[in-house]
């Protein structure tokens, strides 16, 4: 079995791991997967020097046909998502299925907490481009979900906590009626990556100020 080279991005210590005991480097996540994933306990590496623990960023992705959805993780700027025939989803009735991909690893658990609480990227996109207060260069990650609010957490580029947010959930009735349900109508299934500079697009062009 290989093992893994990681860097720490804290420290930038050069880190060889068990991917039995220390990460998980299997490119495909399943159903089965997404309670280790929701908890963040999935696809840690501790750094043998500073002790940090951070994710492993590698090539994967987690399929959820139940849930209707798959993400990609792709790391490096210069991977491409795979071209995939529409044609199967349309005969399973799936016309909805939602194809996405990210950058990290840390997006693609928030893309898995969106889809399980049957919630849209898309509006959850707008909320934080609309509702939250302006991050910088920070990410912006939706952490919590209860009847009546949403929690939004704000997160530096070494994946460290800074803030958190609140926004009443009526704001997520309110982004949703501005958009139209997601159809499959390509002969070719179209990847895409829903952040905040598709928000940012979204609504200079749609909303009205």
């Amino acid at each position: 079995m290989n093992t893994i080279i990681a860097i720490c991005p804290f420290c930038r210590n050069y880190i060889k791991a068990d991917p039995v005991t220390k990460a998980n480097t299997h490119s495909v996540y399943s159903a089965d997967d997404v309670s280790k994933i929701l908890k963040n306990t999935e696809n840690k590496i501790t750094c043998d020097r500073c002790g940090k623990e951070f994710y492993h960023e590698h090539c994967c992705r987690i399929v959820n046909a139940g849930k209707g959805y798959v993400i990609l993780s792709l790391p490096q700027i210069s991977d491409n998502p795979p071209t995939v025939k529409a044609a199967l989803y349309q005969l399973l009735r799936k016309e909805n299925f939602r194809f996405r991909y990210v950058r990290e690893f840390l997006l693609l658990t928030e893309k898995v907490r969106i889809f399980e609480h049957g919630l849209d990227d898309r509006v959850i996109e707008l909320i934080k481009y609309n509702c939250v207060p302006d991050s910088g260069d920070n990410k912006i990650i939706l952490t919590g979900i209860d009847e009546n609010s949403m929690t939004f957490t704000v997160y530096d580029g070494y994946d460290t906590p800074l803030s958190s947010h609140r926004v009443n959930k009526d704001a997520y009735h309110t982004y949703r009626k501005e958009l139209k349900d997601e159809i499959i109508t390509n002969t070719t299934v179209q990847w895409m990556e829903i952040n905040l500079r598709w928000a940012e697009k979204y609504t200079k062009e749609n909303l009205k100020p």
